[in-house]
């Protein structure tokens, strides 16, 4: 079935090519052609877009772009939530609202702070301070 990179599939046979199609009785809401995509051959192999591509040979991977924002982590988790249902939905949103406003937020400061050791060590002063405060320690 195969002519050179052009792999041919096998078409359905129509209704009146299959055995016993007089005792069967035609679909309501069957197409009166074929498909047009039966009749074509099939690409094997496509080649990747061309912004793909270019983002591969220009560095745009996860490691030299942007981390995504607080409100887009937000985003993402209500649009997820948005497809579960009602009993699902709820601890999903919480789950969200504690991912993009508490985890994501520390982690990004503990990331920033990290790069020197000055810088880490104000930010872990000033956490001790605030939950000293809190009166939490």
């Amino acid at each position: 079935m195969t002519t050179g990179n052009v792999v041919a599939l096998p078409v359905r046979p129509s209704e009146a090519e299959k055995p016993g199609a007089s005792q069967v009785p035609k679909a309501q809401y069957a197409p009166a052609r074929p498909r047009e995509e039966a009749t074509l051959p099939r690409r094997s192999w496509r080649m990747p877009s061309a912004a793909a591509v270019g983002a591969i040979f220009a560095g745009a991977s996860w490691v030299h772009g942007n981390p995504p924002s607080c409100m887009d982590y937000w985003v993402l988790h209500k649009a997820s939530a948005a497809y579960l249902p009602r009993g699902l939905k709820y601890p999903r949103l919480a789950y969200g609202a504690f991912h993009a406003f508490i985890e994501a937020p520390v982690l990004y400061l503990l990331v920033l702070a990290g790069d020197s050791l000055p810088k880490r060590a104000a930010f872990y002063a000033t956490v001790a301070l605030v939950l000293w405060l809190t009166h939490v320690i």
